[in-house]
């Protein structure tokens, strides 16, 4: 009931977002005070369901506490002589069997910085961090259309998400790896990487008890040091800018 609460008093405060919701629940751009509030509930139903997915042996994100998560924590990659062609050869590389990502337009070799932003980065319970980003791809109007299979070819189709979380994995160990200079990043993979979490909102809480909208991946530690020496593992650490604990 607070949430719902929440909700109507937020929606009732930003026209501009009451009106997009009510859109997209009703299909109308003008509703009866009811029929906001129907909205109001659904919306609470969605974030709770968000909130309470099970993410990995039980673990959700209403279980964070302060302290174990950074939201939109931006990073550069500081990279020399990146060849593009060895880089989709290495995504190539972890594409799982059967799956053809698609192939890039051009190549071409560059250096700078690479920066970009983790959706969420967190501290489960087993001590473990991850990466989690939200996408809101619209894949279908079923349940089904957000099954694991699905988006494994989702993730590795014309977005190349996998390329995406395999940057991001790079930023997560060298982060990691700057906070832990004494230790081989060998052994940080094994102690303290835990993987990449993709929700695609719109599948999660679908089906109770299906892990619909969920995509997770660990990639291998070779692929992660093959990205490190593509990037210049000698050249720099990763800088992370704008962190704030929560």
């Amino acid at each position: 009931p607070e949430l719902v609460e929440w909700c109507q008093k937020e929606l009732e405060n930003d026209s501009r977002q009451l009106r997009r919701w009510q859109i997209l629940v009703t299909g109308k751009p003008e509703n009866t005070r009811e029929e906001n509030r129907a909205c109001a509930r659904a919306l609470a139903k969605w974030l709770n369901a968000v909130a309470h997915q099970d993410l990995l042996d039980g673990f959700s994100l209403s279980m964070l506490k302060g302290g174990d998560y950074v939201p939109e924590m931006r990073f550069l990659l500081p990279a020399e002589g990146v060849d593009t062609r060895r880089l989709w050869q290495i995504c190539a590389e972890h594409a799982p069997e059967g799956i053809k990502p698609a192939k890039p337009d051009e190549n071409w070799n560059w250096s700078g910085y690479l920066t970009g932003s983790l959706d969420l980065l967190f501290r489960a319970a087993n001590k473990r961090y991850y990466v989690l980003d939200y996408k809101s791809n619209h894949l279908g109007t079923q349940a089904t259309d957000y099954k694991p299979e699905r988006l494994c070819a989702e993730v590795f189709g014309s977005h190349r998400y996998d390329l995406q979380y395999l940057l991001y994995s790079l930023a997560l160990m060298r982060y990691l790896r700057a906070a832990r200079p004494d230790d081989s990043f060998h052994d940080i993979y094994e102690k303290q990487y835990g993987g990449v979490i993709y929700m695609f909102l719109r599948g999660v809480g679908s089906q109770e008890g299906q892990p619909y909208g969920l995509y997770c991946e660990r990639p291998q530690f070779a692929i992660i040091e093959k990205l490190d020496k593509l990037f210049g593992a000698n050249i720099g650490r990763i800088a992370a800018v704008d962190r704030q604990e929560q």
